[in-house]
């Protein structure tokens, strides 16, 4: 897992975070039955932010890289992001 957001700018409250997730090895029925609020990638992801607060967002290969979009500001300038590695805590 993938994760960016204001916490890493220099905004006095940051607002949420954003986080994408490598969907190879995923159980989605599970996930869904587990928690279907997931499952909710209707933009704006509102039900999302509202029960988890912040976006997590699939990254399906063929599909945007979100790993590479969120390693760049508004500017087009690269950023740190942050891995967190789930495979260690199964």
């Amino acid at each position: 897992m993938w994760v960016d957001g204001s916490y890493i700018t220099t905004k006095p409250e940051p607002g949420d975070y954003d986080a994408t997730f490598d969907v190879e090895t995923l159980d989605w029925i599970a996930l869904g039955l587990a928690e279907p609020e997931l499952l909710d990638f209707d933009a704006p992801r509102t039900t999302q932010k509202r029960v988890y607060g912040g976006e997590l967002i699939p990254n399906v290969p063929g599909g945007v890289d979100f790993v590479d979009f969120f390693q760049h500001n508004r500017d087009g300038n690269r950023k740190g992001i942050i891995r967190i590695d789930l495979t260690e805590l199964t």
